[in-house]
């Protein structure tokens, strides 16, 4: 087969030190008397080069385009402004230095996929879970025990786009949010070092503000241990039992087995006495309750008759919950009762006590 002759193109086939070998139309196949290391297509004038050829056969350059530009199959080379629609990655893409910056996993019959969105100016760039099912989730996850970081130190917070619930390890609700309009308050979770509570706060820009727990219907709050703070009233219950059966009844001052020891600096507020079991003597025995150091064998219950401590009889101790009656202890003491007049012969009395301890 004849080839076809280009006037207007020539070939030039030069060695590594670029000293020419040829110089013929483009329509030559063979070149003979010296090996090629490359050859060059130019124009008629010899003067710009159009193509390279090197000695495998590679194209190597274009004209307008400079040395190595031409994208090749094998060829480690820098595409600029180019477009790439739909392209294949097999493995990995990788950063400037060849180290891996994505890799990709491809998935048999793949259907959902991630799309990833820029935006104009305040707009928000989105990663996005696509493809032909109808809902689908979006993972994140660390290596190993690598933890998954959401914002960074000056980011103004995680934002909820629907206030949605956070969820347990299979799906069912475990937190939800409700939103406030214009909310200026709001609760601070705070954890703690060794020998330190965590703390649930409420902060914000008022200057007080409540902290408010509730339950659903007629559901209260449940709170196992608890303890209250130095910014509420800090008050404390001291319990003693006055058993017949275990503690006695011989006239005199008696500590039951069941006692609470109420500290020193505790201001006494109030108090209620219960007698679950009648108190009973053959005359007329008396009964009173006070602490064994710190105030008075009274101070709790003045000298009381046994009738006024008949079968589940109810009586307010001598505190009564107004400041006329309060009393501070001297020293610390346990809560005792004292029998007076005659022995008793039956007879089982709860003791309530409502205190706060002062700083001294």
């Amino acid at each position: 087969m004849r080839a076809t002759r280009l006037p207007k193109l020539l070939l030039k086939a030069l060695r590594t030190d670029s000293n020419s070998i040829a110089t013929v139309p483009l329509n030559l196949t063979k070149i003979t008397g010296q090996t090629a290391n490359f050859m060059e297509v130019r124009d008629t004038d010899d003067t710009t080069v159009l193509a390279k050829i090197d000695a495998t056969g590679k194209l190597t350059s274009v004209a307008g385009t400079g040395a190595g530009n031409v994208v090749t199959t094998d060829g480690v080379q820098t595409l600029t402004n180019k477009t790439l629609t739909s392209p294949k990655v097999g493995t990995a893409i990788l950063d400037t230095a060849g180290n891996e910056l994505v890799k990709v996993t491809a998935t048999a019959s793949a259907v959902n996929e991630i799309t990833v969105s820029n935006a104009a100016t305040s707009g928000v760039p989105t990663i996005d879970a696509t493809g032909d099912d109808a809902s689908i989730p979006i993972q994140v996850r660390g290596k190993g025990t690598g933890a998954v970081y959401l914002g960074q130190v000056t980011c103004q917070g995680v934002a909820l786009n629907g206030d949605q619930p956070i969820l347990d390890s299979v799906n069912n609700e475990l937190i939800k949010f409700t939103k406030a309009a214009t909310a200026v308050n709001e609760i601070t979770v705070a954890n703690a070092a060794t020998g330190n509570a965590p703390a649930i706060s409420a902060t914000g820009e008022d200057t007080n503000i409540d902290l408010s727990l509730a339950g659903k219907g007629t559901g209260g709050v449940s709170a196992p241990g608890l303890k209250f703070g130095t910014n509420i009233l800090p008050l404390k219950v001291a319990h003693a039992v006055y058993n017949f059966a275990v503690d006695g009844g011989v006239m005199g001052a008696i500590t039951p087995a069941i006692t609470s020891l109420i500290p020193d600096n505790a201001i006494i507020i109030g108090g209620i006495v219960n007698s679950t079991t009648a108190v009973t003597a053959t005359g007329a025995a008396t009964l009173s309750i006070g602490t064994t150091a710190g105030s008075s064998a009274t101070s709790i219950l003045g000298v009381t008759g046994k009738a006024s401590l008949g079968t589940d009889a109810l009586v307010a101790a001598t505190p009564t919950f107004a400041a006329a009656t309060y009393f501070k202890m001297s020293a610390a003491g346990s809560i005792n009762v004292t029998v007076g007049t005659d022995n008793l012969l039956t007879g089982v009395v709860e003791i309530w006590v409502f205190y706060m301890t002062a700083s001294a």
